[in-house]
């Protein structure tokens, strides 16, 4: 305890721990820059479907990937669904990937969900293997 009354009490060390914050704040990691998303419209099938899993209160099922589009049903937490591809659409809180339900020979009956209230969502749907 006698060594560190010692050091705070020293004349210069207000001056060292200003200089210290400074200098890590300097170091701080800059935030993840803004995801670099394909343009609207461009879609990919999975190689191999999966399911999804809906993570927020209620996920709307919409007949295109615009939040404005037809409602067709609305899926609760915890809900699976089955997912064949993704599609960029509008983004909603910065993302703009839908996912796409349904087979690539049944194209009335593929729906978009948005991925962000799911349990993969943005980039990392992006990510997955397509055909």
């Amino acid at each position: 305890l006698g060594a560190d009354a010692r050091v705070i009490n020293g004349p210069d060390f207000a001056a060292r721990v200003a200089a210290g914050v400074v200098a890590a704040l300097g170091e701080a990691a800059e935030p993840d820059p803004t995801p670099d998303y394909p343009p609207f419209g461009t879609a990919g099938d999975l190689a191999q479907p999966r399911l999804a899993r809906v993570t927020i209160p209620a996920l709307h099922v919409r007949k295109y990937a615009e939040a404005g589009q037809e409602l067709i049903a609305t899926l609760t937490q915890g809900s699976e669904f089955p997912v064949s591809g993704w599609i960029i659409g509008e983004a909603v809180d910065g993302n703009p990937v839908w996912w796409i339900t349904g087979q690539p020979d049944q194209a009335a009956a593929r729906w978009r969900m948005w991925s962000g209230g799911t349990d993969l969502a943005g980039t990392q749907v992006l990510a997955l293997p397509v055909r």
